[in-house]
């Protein structure tokens, strides 16, 4: 619902404004006096119907005359008036319809203004609270990660001091001949065993998995130990048992003979190391020293025996012109002495023989082996 201004006419004006000692009005007090806006009487004053003076200052001041003369209908202050009452009345109010129309605008676009800004605030503290969300979840979110990072950092802290303590248990475990190479293994390895247990296992298991490992390591070089300790055992051994043997053997030994008594050593000393009986150790190089020896001795037998039995041959045989004599003075044989030395000129080759035979057989005597002599020689066919 618009409001009609008063027509001039029917306005009262303040007689405190237009009697007053106050020569000068402002734009506020105008507006109470013809009875418009303030907007309104500052576009009469634009438009030239009403007169206005600007201060210093760039204020707005009216004279109380062209205020009086404008409520009259003068266009502005000492001009006659145009036209008669009722034009000017109708002017009047057309101009009074228009400033209400253009107030009406006004109003309407200083509401849409208005609502505009409240939007823009609305707008604004919106952006702001969701700004203000945004900057406390960025807080929360940093705290959250600076949580996250300091937790993080107390947990490979724990671990790493977890691993350190294992790797000091699984160092103490290493002998103390333990080389450096083996020990840089340590860690690695332990390290490597550790990777299916978290700090919070049983200690008991964890210390299984650990001196499980610490041994699988120290296999090889417990192997390489007791290797090392082998072969000086049987060096030892070999020296021993060479010196034995020196003692059996007659002159210096062959170096297949040693070679033979180094592998008869090391065969027999299964089973036997550094911490076995003296005497079982001694008794097992006597074994092997007769093992190697044994070939030696049966040699040398056999050409002691070769020995004695050519000799007992040959003593026998060079009896053999006795023994044609004493047959032939005994007449069972009967031959001259040219046909006596022919006959041990022939039967002394086959007669060797055959108790050469004899002999491979069996050990022989002296004795056996002249009854043999006559026993071939009366066998044989042509002595019949």
């Amino acid at each position: 619902m618009h409001k009609t201004r008063p027509s001039p006419r029917s306005a009262k004006a303040p007689r405190e404004i237009l009697e007053g000692g106050t020569e000068w009005l402002t734009a506020r007090q105008v507006a109470e006096l013809v009875g418009m806006s303030e907007r309104s009487v500052r576009r009469a004053q634009e438009s030239g119907r009403l007169r206005g003076r600007r201060t210093d200052g760039g204020h707005l001041r009216f004279l109380k005359g062209d205020v009086e003369a404008y409520l009259r209908g003068d266009q502005a202050s000492g001009e006659p008036s145009r036209g008669s009452s009722v034009l000017r009345s109708r002017r009047e109010a057309l101009e009074g319809l228009n400033l209400e129309i253009q107030e009406l605008q006004a109003r309407k676009q200083f509401d849409r203004l208005r609502d505009e800004q409240a939007e823009r605030a609305v707008t604004r503290s919106q952006e702001r609270e969701q700004q203000q969300r945004a900057e406390a979840e960025a807080r929360a979110q940093a705290q959250r990660d600076r949580e996250s990072i300091a937790r993080r950092q107390q947990e490979e802290k724990v671990l790493r001091e977890w691993h350190e303590t294992w790797r000091e248990f699984g160092l103490s475990l290493l002998p103390a001949d333990a080389p450096v190479a083996l020990r840089a293994r340590v860690f690695p390895e332990v390290k490597r065993s550790l990777e299916n247990f978290v700090p919070d296992d049983a200690p008991d298991f964890v210390e299984a998995a650990v001196t499980a490992t610490i041994e699988a390591l120290l296999a090889p070089h417990r192997e390489a130990q007791a290797s090392s300790r082998r072969r000086g055992f049987l060096d030892e051994q070999k020296k021993l048992a060479w010196g034995e043997l020196q003692n059996q053997y007659p002159a210096t030994p062959p170096p297949d003979l040693c070679e033979a008594l180094n592998t008869a050593i090391e065969t027999r000393m299964q089973g036997f190391n550094s911490t076995s009986p003296w005497t079982d150790l001694r008794a097992s190089r006597a074994v092997a020293i007769e093992h190697v020896m044994a070939p030696y001795h049966q040699a040398r037998r056999s050409e002691e025996r070769k020995h004695r039995t050519e000799s007992m041959i040959q003593s026998v045989i060079s009896r053999m012109p006795r023994l044609l004599g004493d047959l032939k003075r005994n007449r069972i044989l009967r031959l001259d002495s040219n046909e006596t030395a022919l006959l041990v000129e022939l039967l002394l080759p086959k007669a060797r023989k055959f108790l050469e035979l004899k002999v491979q057989e069996r050990d022989l005597t002296e004795a056996e082996i002249s009854q043999l002599l006559e026993d071939f020689v009366l066998r044989d066919q042509r002595l019949f």
